[in-house]
């Protein structure tokens, strides 16, 4: 909106042939929709139309826009009849969408809008069940981030999510929050992975689904295949954050620490203040040598749980004990939303005892970054104390201790 982008750039970045442009005038509840479908190579125009609407049925305006470019380029889409219509009004819509644009920002106030603007799309229509999955998705998020306690935001979460799901079993973006419930929030991993399957089978053409089943494979073992996922999920939609900011992690995972880098740059550009992108940048220049950038980037961080926990761990290595050790105190506030993070800075200060504490009290607390144990780098300290086997049988992540579940695949 309001930008005059050249197509071809456009096209090019996209990986896609043609392009639907538009525009929008509306007109108290009318509006005047023109779509123009352009090659790229050449701004040819293949076909275009205009659309006199009533917002009284937003979706329906969207199927006859959809059908219109699939009847006049020949094609089939998705091999199959599209799906009826959500009847849903112009006012409703307008409210999810900036909800969604909130929930996708993972600041704490932006979280906090985006629940206020779900919760208002619901008094006046409870039965909304993409409101339903977005709450349940922005509690979530909440919680991973340490926006609000844990055990709140994780129950507020769940009863999002099975109200979306009663309301509509088919809604994929139900089913992918359900997953991260289930695995990061509660721990039962086969669960979860077949609801992001679900999720991914459902709408195979959403980068979501795709890039959340992508995570849980790799944080469970199977790196390249996970990663590949989320590479896909890149090509799908390169404007989603989220996605370069877990591709980030995944490669920081399988050592490629300069590809971590790339990703987080990246993630920074399209949601500067999205946590926790700063603290993962600057840790990763940190693994890189590149000790002062990894400060300057770490204290950029617009969480302070994560921020603090970063430079703990930075100022250690650089040999600051004294900072180190005021960051693990400034940590102290919120101690119980960042078990996790306590466990990870005190396994690089080499205080193993601490750290297994802190591990203990995250299993304790159902800490989402219990999840990613195995693969954290900041845990690796751990691995050869005789301690760690033991609590990974604990948890019971798949691949880990006698009797665990194997490996997924996907």
């Amino acid at each position: 909106k309001g930008k005059h982008e050249d197509l071809r750039e456009i096209g090019q970045k996209l990986g896609v042939g043609t392009l639907l442009e538009g525009s929008v005038r509306r007109a108290g509840n009318r509006v005047r929709i023109t779509a123009q479908l352009i090659k790229v190579a050449d701004g040819f125009h293949l076909w275009s139309e205009t659309y006199d609407r009533v917002l009284d049925d937003i979706f329906a305006v969207q199927d006859d826009i959809a059908s219109s470019v699939a009847k006049a380029m020949h094609v089939t889409l998705l091999g199959k009849p599209a799906a009826a219509a959500t009847q849903t009004d112009g006012k409703t819509y307008e409210l999810l969408l900036q909800a969604n644009n909130f929930n996708r920002q993972s600041t704490g106030p932006a979280l906090a809008r985006a629940v206020a603007l779900y919760q208002l799309v619901l008094e006046a229509n409870p039965d909304e069940a993409r409101a339903w999955a977005g709450l349940a998705g922005a509690y979530v998020t909440q919680c991973f981030y340490g926006h609000g306690p844990t055990r709140e935001t994780h129950a507020l979460g769940r009863k999002a999510a099975e109200r979306a799901l009663a309301l509509d079993e088919s809604l994929s973006e139900a089913h992918e929050v359900m997953g991260w419930i289930l695995a990061s929030l509660e721990f039962r991993w086969a669960e979860s992975l077949d609801a992001f399957r679900r999720a991914s089978a459902l709408a195979p053409g959403a980068a979501g689904p795709l890039g959340s089943l992508g995570v849980y494979l790799a944080v469970f073992g199977q790196v390249e295949q996970g990663l590949e996922l989320l590479r896909r999920a890149e090509e799908i939609d390169p404007l989603n954050p989220h996605t370069h900011l877990n591709r980030g992690r995944v490669e920081s995972m399988r050592g490629n620490t300069q590809g971590a880098v790339e990703a987080y740059l990246t993630a920074r550009d399209l949601s500067p203040s999205m946590s926790p992108i700063q603290s993962s940048l600057g840790l990763a220049y940190l693994r890189l040598g590149q000790l002062e950038q990894a400060v300057v980037e770490i204290q950029k961080e617009a969480s302070p749980g994560y921020r603090d926990y970063a430079l703990a761990i930075a100022y250690h290595v650089m040999g600051r004990s004294a900072d180190s050790d005021a960051a693990v105190a400034r940590m102290h506030s919120l101690e119980d939303q960042w078990a996790f993070q306590f466990a990870a800075a005190h396994s690089m200060r080499g205080e193993a005892d601490e750290a297994f504490h802190w591990l203990e009290r995250a299993f304790e607390l159902h800490d989402s970054g219990i999840a990613l144990s195995r693969a954290s780098v900041y845990l690796e300290p751990l691995h050869s104390d005789p301690r760690w086997p033991v609590f990974l049988a604990k948890v019971n992540l798949p691949g880990s201790g006698p009797g665990a579940s194997s490996a997924p695949s996907a």
